[in-house]
C-alpha cells in the first residue's frame, strides 16, 4: 500500500468514526432525555444504565446504521479532500479515478468485516440484554391502576372496586358485602374510597 493509499484510508476511516462518535453520543442524550422519567420512577441502577443499557444501545445503533455511516465519511472525507485541491493534485500526477477508489474499498471491507463480527458474535448477547433492561425499567408491565378487583378478605366477606390507582391510593366504585349461609345480608357501596396515610384508615366518600 502506497503513502497515498495510507493517507486517504486514514482520512476514511478517521472520519468515519469521528461520525459515529458524534451522531450517536447525539443519540444518546435525546434518548436520555426521553427516558430519564422512566429511570427514575422506576429506580433503574446508575451502573445499568450504563453498563446494561446504553453500552449496548450503541453497539446495536452503530451495527444498525454503519452503512449510512461509512456513506457519510466518504461524502465527507472526498469533500475535505477536494477542498483542499488535492484531489486534483492527485490527478494531475497520472492517478486515476478509479485507482483513486482502492483505499475506500480496502476501508469498507475493514468495516465490513468487523459488522460482521460483531452482528454474529456480539451483538446477540449485548442485545439481550439490552431488551431485559427494557422490559425491566422502560416497558415495565407494572400497573398504576388495577381495574375491576374481587378480594374475599375473610370467610363471607367481600369487597369489589372497579378500579385503584396505587399511586393516588384512591379506589372507585368499592362495595363491602357481607354473606351468611349464602345469602347477602349487608352491602355497603361507595363511589370512593381513599386511604388515609396519616389515620392509617380508609375513608369513603358519597355512600
Amino acid at each position: 500500500m502506497k503513502k497515498l493509499d495510507k493517507y486517504i484510508l486514514k482520512q476514511f476511516l478517521g472520519t468515519f468514526a469521528f461520525t459515529l462518535i458524534l451522531i450517536l453520543l447525539i443519540s444518546v442524550v435525546f434518548d436520555v432525555s426521553e427516558k430519564i422519567d422512566d429511570f427514575y420512577k422506576r429506580e433503574a441502577p446508575l451502573n445499568a444504565i450504563i453498563s446494561e443499557y446504553y453500552l449496548n444501545f450503541i453497539i446495536h445503533y452503530g451495527l444498525l446504521f454503519s452503512a449510512l455511516f461509512t456513506f457519510l465519511a466518504v461524502i465527507i472525507s472526498t469533500s475535505k479532500l477536494a477542498n483542499n485541491s488535492e484531489i486534483i493534485a492527485i490527478i494531475n500526477c497520472g492517478l486515476s479515478i478509479k485507482r483513486l477508489l482502492k483505499p475506500y474499498l480496502i476501508g469498507a471491507v475493514i468495516i465490513a468485516f468487523i459488522s460482521f463480527y460483531l452482528n454474529n458474535w456480539i451483538l446477540p448477547s449485548t442485545n439481550q440484554i439490552r431488551l431485559d433492561f427494557e422490559q425491566e425499567y422502560i416497558f415495565s408491565k407494572k400497573n398504576e391502576r388495577y381495574k375491576n378487583i374481587h378480594r374475599q378478605i375473610k370467610p363471607n366477606h367481600y369487597i369489589y372496586l372497579e378500579s385503584y390507582n396505587i399511586k393516588k391510593q384512591k379506589g372507585f366504585r368499592f362495595s363491602y358485602e357481607i354473606f351468611e349461609e349464602q345469602q347477602l345480608i349487608s352491602k355497603f357501596k361507595s363511589d370512593f374510597i381513599t386511604w388515609d396515610t396519616e389515620r392509617e384508615e380508609w375513608l369513603a366518600e358519597n355512600y
